[in-house]
């Protein structure tokens, strides 16, 4: 039996990167009858809202709500009080989940003592400095013990990006 997800995703001035975002969401194989994504914008003056104007057009399962103060914190809590899923899961406009990331956290969350769950973060360069920083931020040179960012094995960490949460 599925429950609810509310994925949130804190946005402003996204307009090169929000597609891919929400098309790894879309391609979840978690139902999309118990989805909501919450888009919420810091009021961005590119072109993200008129990207995101396509996507509410067509899965009434995606919403746009404003966030006039701008920041992620703001965002979230805007996001939260908006959302009506069993879990919550955070995302960055920046991010592409594997088709089975939502699944596999709500699976994760019935199924162990842990107040918060989540996946790695595999970080991806676009040009050659680019690539230089991410195997910066995926090597415990650049980050130290963060287990989530050096592929680190399932378990108890101290924490995880694009965290699921019960409500």
């Amino acid at each position: 039996m599925s429950k609810k997800v509310s994925i949130i995703i804190p946005i402003r001035n996204e307009e090169n990167y929000i597609k891919q975002c929400i098309e790894s969401v879309l391609e979840q194989d978690y139902p999309k009858k118990d989805m909501e994504i919450l888009l919420v914008d810091g009021m961005s003056t590119d072109k993200t809202r008129e990207i995101l104007k396509y996507y509410i057009t067509q899965y009434d399962f995606i919403q746009l709500i404003d966030n006039v103060n701008i920041t992620t914190p703001f965002a979230m809590n805007i996001g939260i009080e908006n959302s009506t899923g069993a879990y919550i899961i955070r995302s960055d406009a920046h991010s592409v989940f594997p088709p089975n990331y939502v699944r596999k956290c709500v699976e994760t969350l019935d199924t162990i003592d842990a107040d918060v769950v989540g996946g790695l973060a595999i970080t991806k360069g676009r040009n050659k400095f680019g690539k230089v920083v991410a195997k910066l931020l995926s090597s415990p040179f650049g980050v130290g013990n963060s287990k989530f960012r050096t592929y680190g094995k399932s378990g108890y960490v101290d924490t995880v990006p694009f965290g699921a949460f019960r409500r």
